[in-house]
Parts: C-alpha cells; structure tokens; sequence
C-alpha cells in the first residue's frame, strides 16, 4: 500500500528534523545525552510504526484474499442460478406454445383456473395478439387484477 510507505517516510522525515533540531553541535554534555535519548526513542516510534505497518499490510492482504474468495463464491451461486433457471424456462416457454396454439375460449378458461403470478408470466410470453383472444374470455374482473399485475412486474432477484 502506497499510503503506508508515504506514513512512515513522513515519520522518518520528522523524526530527522527533531533529531537535528534537538541535538545542535554545539549542545553541551547534558545536551547530548538528552540528544541520545530523544533518539533512541525516535528510533523506538519508528521501529513501533514499521511494525503497524507490517500488521495494517498483513490485514490488506488476508482482505482482499477474502474478497477475492466470496466473489468467487457469488460467481458460482450466479452460474448455478442460471442452469437452474434455463430448463425451467425453456420447459416454460413450451407451455406457452401450448396455450397459444389453443382455441382462445379453451385457453381462457384455463388460464382463468390458474393462479395469477403464472398466468401473468403465461400472458406475457404469449404473443399480443393470442394473450388478447384468451383474455377476452376471461372474466373481466379477473382480466383486471392480471392486467394490474401485468404492469406491475418487478425482478425479484437481480441477476447479471
């Protein structure tokens, strides 16, 4: 991570500055071992942050690792999703056929005995023209709550 080698080459900067701002040449004895001290716990700061450094890196890792591994884990929930999905629509889509290749009053009597969210879905795959005819045999107040329905369709799983 960049941000850490940029933190800790701060730190090395200021820790430069105060030992130089600390420690002038000139300082007398008292001076120097103070000097000496501020240094050695500069030097302790900084080992302190290199190891922070070290952890804070260590975690960037074992987190991308983990993301890594549960976007592996999404792509596989998302293809098994769709082989699972694809018979039920391809069995699906010859019912449809089914029903539109019905006479119109047959298949309206039909789609009428079906629960709505399939004959919804029914309507919707079948061509406008052929979904119309079967409609039209259907009880009105029944059409009414399909067609609410019908214009009302939300995914209600998002796929890729």
């Amino acid at each position: 991570m960049k941000w850490i080698s940029y933190i800790c080459q701060g730190f090395r900067a200021i820790s430069l500055t105060c030992i130089v701002l600390a420690c002038p040449p000139y300082a007398s004895v008292q001076g120097q071992e103070d000097c000496a001290a501020r240094q050695k716990e500069i030097a302790l700061k900084e080992e302190s942050l290199k190891k922070e450094a070290a952890r804070l890196e260590a975690l960037k890792t074992d987190i991308d690792d983990k993301v890594a591994k549960y976007q592996s884990i999404l792509k596989q929930i998302d293809d098994a999703l769709l082989k699972l999905q694809q018979p039920d629509d391809e069995r699906f889509k010859r019912v449809v056929k089914d029903y539109e290749a019905m006479p119109a009053e047959e298949a309206g009597a039909r789609i009428s005995a079906l629960d709505e969210d399939t004959a919804v879905n029914l309507l919707l795959k079948m061509a406008p023209r052929k979904a119309g005819a079967a409609m039209a045999q259907i009880e009105p107040r029944k059409v009414a709550s399909l067609t609410e329905k019908m214009s009302s369709i939300k995914k209600s799983f998002p796929l890729k």
